[in-house]
């Protein structure tokens, strides 16, 4: 019974050899389902904070944006230089009335107000406020050292906790710093952004902290004006200094942990922190960010039962208890089926040994051993059969194999070669890899390219210093995230509407200069950019992304403006000569000063001509100044667009009574009352059939129309998005070159056919008509083909042309 004993205790060690295997599997089941809940959990919460943090760093982003727009025109910088300003002068208060209305400012303001480099209040929307000195506040102190500051205080007037927010003003020619601008919002200009629970965990706690680590904000009052760890002797000193709690004890809320030093966050990641009360009953999880740009941090705390106390932990451990006693009865059975047979196998082996007969030996084992028996015998002979023909096959298959062998040498060699010139030109493709990459991040200019989703592929070094970002800390992350534009109304174009998307979408190229370029991660704002935004295609037609090349145009604009402004200075000058020539023109011509001969006559007729040329130019000037500075008003009036159309049309028959060309005007049935300015609608219809005429050759065909279309109709190749009133000039003149038309409608540009048949024009009709539409909400463009004629289509809503606040001057009509 040797055999049968050794046999037992094999299966008895494999039986415990798999109880063992069974309960580390499980354990290392347990623990990786352990590890992958808390990466899950914490990947949620690190998502939910970073969403957070966008939104406050875009809120903090808008008061940049609203210093930048305030500073713009120069009145606060004119104020200062004065020598005899006084204090809450009417015109600088009455300046920041009207430009406090900022959306993402305006409901929680305070106060906005202008001190001088000594602290003491000039101007405040809060008369309170003048007069008073906070040279001891930190913003103000940063401000004076040249940087945007941001501060966090109890208000000395008012007791409530408050946000200030500074900015210097600089002079335009030193740069010298002349007084401090300071923005004072309310609590919920936070509080707003923390009180709305984390969807992924609704029981956290929420809290907005400062540098020093008290807490300003926070979901739980219990936790607010307490500290999150113990704070140092120099950290009441510098509080009070500041003056920014004062009365206020800072309780620790034990999290003291040389990790949630809030002067040594990082600036871009997540801090996570375990804390386990001393009984094991309750686990916290904290979690801290600081939010880039600013002296402040977002805390999120959860507590939760500790894992190893929750029902599925019991269950998991239940369930390894409940595998070992299945395994022990396992064993029991498999020891029983196992060793009867053997032993009745070793009893029956002995008989036969001392020649006996075993009776029924092989009953109970019928269907395995004494089947394994007579297969053995079976298989004795087989072998002898089979070990010559193994043999034969053998000799056989080792002659095929070193056959099969001589030939992969020689493919190994080809091989080999074919290797040399794959790591050859790898190589090569390598090097011309590393000289693309050089070249675009030495370009001077800002380039960024997405993919056809929005994330970012690439950014060069000019990129990441204008948006104040890393390359490489953005991989993951969709442009939307820390890009963003504006309008010149600070209206933020994201989602669909983004021009990124639009030329996506639209499959063509987008130039402008008229968006400001806006990231979350930069601590200057936002700032003038021009845009050169192209999607990248294969030759299939599959569109990759989009590539973006923009630079900074702050410069640019300013000189633009001056340029402008000189233009309509000179433009008011040159009115006055203008004027007097034609009044002594129409003397000369009306005999006051004696009869002329006629070569006298007519030279005076072409100095008239002349003159009346040059009046058209000064106010066509005058016009692009208007427009270009946005002083210009807008007038809404209810029009009768039948009567208005005919009567701007009935004033060119004089003009075309004299040359053979067909002039129709149609008016389509049920057009809407439409609130337009009567002027600027006509200057823009009076210059679009004008050049229709002027461009026209004898026996042409002149169609004006005005029509009502319902959304989703489509004209001119484009579609209309709600109703509106298009208005469309046709004509079946001279057209214009495909090569040029990109640049119609552009400053002083004329087509070279158009400056052959007619010398005179000065090339800003179409800008004048352009600048008029966009800038009341509009569309304007046209469809030409050389020599067979042009159609220029005016879309306006039917709610009517946008309505402007700003500008007080008309438009002329030239």
């Amino acid at each position: 019974m040797k055999q049968t004993t050794f046999f037992s205790q094999i299966v008895f060690w494999g039986t415990l050899l798999l109880f063992l295997v069974t309960f580390l599997v499980w354990g290392f089941f347990l623990y990786f389902i352990y590890l992958e809940k808390e990466e899950a959990y914490r990947d949620k919460l690190s998502v939910a904070m970073h969403d957070r943090s966008v939104l406050l760093s875009q809120s903090f982003s808008d008061t940049h944006f609203f210093f930048d727009s305030l500073l713009y025109e120069g009145v606060i910088g004119e104020y200062l230089s004065r020598e005899d300003r006084v204090l809450q002068d009417p015109e600088l208060l009455a300046y920041f009335e009207s430009r406090s209305n900022l959306q993402s400012i305006r409901d929680n303001l305070l106060s906005l107000y202008l001190m001088d480099v000594d602290g003491v209040t000039l101007v405040s929307t809060d008369s309170s406020l003048v007069g008073q000195n906070y040279s001891f506040r930190g913003c103000f102190k940063d401000a004076i050292r040249g940087l945007s500051g941001m501060d966090v205080s109890i208000g000395v007037t008012s007791g409530e906790l408050e946000y200030y927010f500074s900015h210097p003003v600089r002079d335009p020619l030193s740069s010298d710093i002349r007084g401090v601008l300071v923005l004072k919002l309310a609590p919920s200009f936070v509080s707003s952004f923390l009180s709305e629970n984390i969807s992924t965990l609704p029981s956290s706690v929420v809290s907005f902290v400062d540098d020093f680590g008290v807490v300003i904000t926070s979901t739980s009052p219990d936790r607010v004006f307490r500290s999150v760890a113990s704070l140092s002797e120099d950290d009441f000193s510098a509080l009070n200094d500041l003056r920014r709690y004062p009365g206020k004890n800072f309780v620790s809320l034990g999290y003291d942990q040389p990790d949630l030093d809030m002067s040594l966050l990082p600036s871009q990641n997540i801090l996570f922190v375990d804390d386990v009360d001393s009984s094991l009953s309750n686990y916290s999880l904290v979690a801290a960010k600081k939010l880039y740009g600013t002296p402040f941090s977002l805390i999120v705390e959860d507590v939760r039962a500790p894992f190893f106390f929750s029902p599925f932990f019991f269950l998991s451990f239940g369930a390894v208890f409940l595998s070992f006693f299945v395994t022990f009865l396992l064993y029991l059975f498999v020891v029983w089926r196992l060793s009867y047979p053997l032993s009745l196998l070793h009893k029956s082996a002995s008989l036969i040994v001392q020649g006996k007969t075993p009776q029924n030996a092989f009953v109970s084992t019928r269907n395995e051993f004494y089947v394994i028996s007579q297969a053995f015998s079976f298989l004795l002979n087989s072998l002898s059969n089979s070990r010559f023909e193994f043999e034969s096959h053998v000799s056989e298959r080792t002659s095929a194999l070193q056959s099969t062998v001589r030939r992969l040498r020689d493919v190994q060699v080809v091989m080999a070669k074919l290797v040399s010139d794959i790591r050859l030109s790898r190589s090569q493709l390598d090097h011309a890899n590393r000289v693309r990459t050089a070249l675009l991040t030495s370009i001077g200019e800002g380039v960024l390219a997405v993919d056809a989703q929005g994330k970012v592929l690439f950014l060069n070094v000019a990129a990441e210093r204008l948006l104040g970002v890393r390359a490489h800390g953005l991989s993951d992350f969709s442009l939307e995230s820390f890009f963003s534009l504006k309008d010149q109304e600070g209206n933020i174009f994201s989602g669909k509407k983004h021009l990124f998307y639009e030329a996506l979408y639209s499959r063509k190229s987008i130039d402008t200069s008229l968006y400001f370029v806006c990231s979350s991660y930069a601590s200057f704002g936002c700032f003038p950019a021009h845009l050169t935004i192209t999607p990248v295609s294969l030759d299939n037609g599959d569109i990759l992304g989009v590539v973006c090349v923009f630079r900074d145009i702050t410069l640019e604009k300013k000189v633009d403006r001056a340029k402008t402004e000189f233009v309509s200075l000179a433009s008011h000058q040159l009115r006055t000569p203008l004027t007097k020539i034609n009044w002594y023109t129409e003397l000369l011509l009306s005999d006051e000063f004696g009869s002329l001969k006629k070569t006298q006559k007519d030279s005076v007729v072409e100095v008239r001509k002349a003159s009346q040329s040059m009046v058209e130019l000064v106010g066509a000037l005058l016009n692009v100044s208007r427009l270009e500075l946005g002083t210009f008003s807008v007038n809404l009036q209810k029009v009768d667009l039948e009567s208005f159309v005919k009567d701007v049309t009935d004033e060119f028959h004089v003009s075309l009574s004299s040359r053979d060309i067909v002039f129709s005007v149609e008016v389509g049935q049920g057009l809407p009352g439409l609130s337009v300015d009567p002027l600027l609608l006509k200057i823009v219809l009076h210059n679009l059939v004008s050049n229709a005429i002027k461009y026209s050759l004898e026996k042409s065909r002149i169609d004006v129309s005005v029509k009502f279309l319902t959304s989703g109709a489509g004209v001119g190749g484009r579609h209309v998005s709600v109703d509106s009133v298009l208005f469309m000039v046709k004509d079946t003149g001279v057209g214009i070159p495909e090569a040029q038309q990109d640049k119609i409608c552009t400053k002083l540009f004329r087509a070279d056919n158009a400056q052959k048949m007619s010398v005179d024009g000065t090339g800003l009709g179409l800008y004048i008509v352009r600048s008029i539409v966009d800038q009341t909400g509009g569309t304007i463009w046209f469809v030409s083909r050389e020599n067979v004629g042009t159609t220029f289509f005016v879309l306006f809503p039917v709610s009517g042309m946008s309505k402007r606040e700003t500008g007080g001057k008309s438009l002329e009509m030239v």
